[in-house]
């Protein structure tokens, strides 16, 4: 079976166990996929009945570590079991632009596919404003709770006044060094170019490597090393050019 075939079948099944397709429609569509009447008619079977049970299914980004699956499994087997909900968790593509297509694709043709989605920091605004996802109330997620996040995730979320996201991972900068090359970490950015003369080419082949590629890993170590030079994390366009004095500063990496 070829991927294609592959996700449409975990598609048809995902809905057929939470009871978004009726038992017609899902031998209709497997076979269009290939699947013979005996197979399609043994995972019709195993598919259980939705009850009473609310079932949420959870379409995240690739999850390479399992983490997602045993989150998933815990979770209904425990606050799920008391409060009746059955979480169905999809994994994701490999690519990041293969998710978004699908995102785009589904939420524009009003889809039923999926309740949760997992998006990156830069897509809560766009999506709330398509009106693809509901905004978080206070009776949903109270604010002194909130309070006791992180806050520039909770910000990253909020648009125009509703919070669209739940923030549940961050990834922030971190800086590693050589400990074979050098004894400890340098305290600035100054230190950092010293160490790189002493030591270049003898023993590295570049002082300091970062992700230069031209998407939006290049921004966020830009806003890193900017930040770490004292300039702000927003310019106005106005003031985004090199003879800004703090931009100037990044000309000596």
């Amino acid at each position: 079976m070829v991927s294609e075939q592959r996700e449409l079948l975990d598609e048809i099944l995902v809905k057929m166990r939470v009871g978004r397709m009726k038992r017609r429609t899902f031998l209709e569509r497997a076979a269009i996929i290939g699947l013979g009447g005996t197979a399609a008619l043994s995972l019709l079977e195993s598919c259980s009945e939705p009850g009473d049970v609310i079932n949420l299914i959870w379409q995240s980004e690739n999850d390479s570590t399992n983490t997602y699956a045993q989150l998933v499994e815990t979770y209904n087997q425990t606050q799920g079991r008391e409060k009746g909900i059955y979480v169905t968790w999809l994994q994701g593509p490999d690519r990041d632009s293969t998710l978004l297509t699908r995102y785009t694709t589904t939420l524009g043709t009003r889809s039923n596919t999926f309740d949760i989605l997992s998006l990156d920091i830069t897509y809560p605004a766009q999506f709330g404003t398509a009106k693809w996802i509901a905004p978080i109330t206070e009776d949903m997620w109270p604010l002194n709770e909130r309070k006791q996040h992180v806050r520039g995730p909770i910000s990253g979320c909020t648009y125009k006044g509703k919070l669209w996201a739940a923030p549940y991972r961050i990834d922030p900068g971190v800086f590693f060094y050589r400990t074979d090359i050098v004894g400890s970490p340098p305290l600035s950015y100054d230190e950092m170019l010293d160490l790189s003369k002493e030591h270049v080419p003898a023993k590295a082949k570049y002082g300091y490597v970062w992700q230069g590629g031209q998407n939006e890993d290049l921004v966020c170590n830009f806003v890193e090393v900017l930040h770490g030079f004292g300039g702000p994390f927003w310019i106005a366009a106005a003031m985004c050019r090199l003879t800004h004095p703090r931009l100037w500063l990044l000309s000596r990496l």
